[in-house]
């Protein structure tokens, strides 16, 4: 949408990935609860906590992936992903 309001596809992208952080900081805020909820151990804890850091990590690897697939214009090849992977999202809803 953002490109087709003549923005720059280096703005969209950022832009996009910036609308994310409510949704994200909002589901972190729901799951808050199950953090400090009596059958929380120590040892599920530290599996939360290393789970959100590499979360992050593989994030921001991505984000740097994507901004260098949008500076070198080569969208065909997320498009071929996001059908890929739309596809198995589908096939996998239905066989299970």
């Amino acid at each position: 949408t953002s490109l087709m309001f003549g923005m720059g596809r280096k703005f969209a992208l950022k832009y996009s990935f910036l609308l994310s952080i409510p949704a994200t900081l909002g589901a972190m805020a729901v799951e808050l609860k199950n953090f400090v909820s009596p059958s929380m151990t120590i040892s599920l804890g530290i599996a939360y906590v290393l789970g959100a850091i590499v979360a992050g990590a593989v994030g921001y690897l991505c984000i740097r992936h994507m901004l260098s697939l949008v500076r070198k214009k080569r969208f065909r090849i997320f498009a071929c992903y996001c059908f890929l992977a739309g596809l198995v999202a589908i096939v996998g809803n239905f066989v299970r």
